[in-house]
């Protein structure tokens, strides 16, 4: 019989999967914001990151990261509000 053992460990990501580093309070800042890509998975819910900007590889938790949507839309820069502009102004 296959017994239950506690809490279980977390593999949330893929190998080549696209992830965000959101972080916690171990993750060096410059990682941050940063998109990455999973190269290795390690034990007890690790993974190795590369970064896709400038190639630096980190190792980070799964609860460190998130997975980047694959709506082709979501890669597009982000609609923040304009303020004080109209595009029926005309001036």
């Amino acid at each position: 019989m296959d017994l239950p053992r506690g809490r279980g460990v977390q593999f949330p990501f893929a190998v080549t999967d696209r992830v965000i580093i959101k972080g916690n309070k171990r993750t060096p800042t410059r990682f941050v914001g940063r998109e990455a890509v999973v190269t290795t998975q390690c034990l007890n819910g690790w993974y190795v990151v590369k970064t896709l900007d400038n190639a630096e590889s980190v190792k980070l938790q799964y609860r460190s990261l998130a997975k980047v949507s694959d709506d082709p839309t979501s890669n597009a820069m982000p609609r923040w509000p304009q303020i004080g502009f109209s595009p029926t102004d005309g001036k």
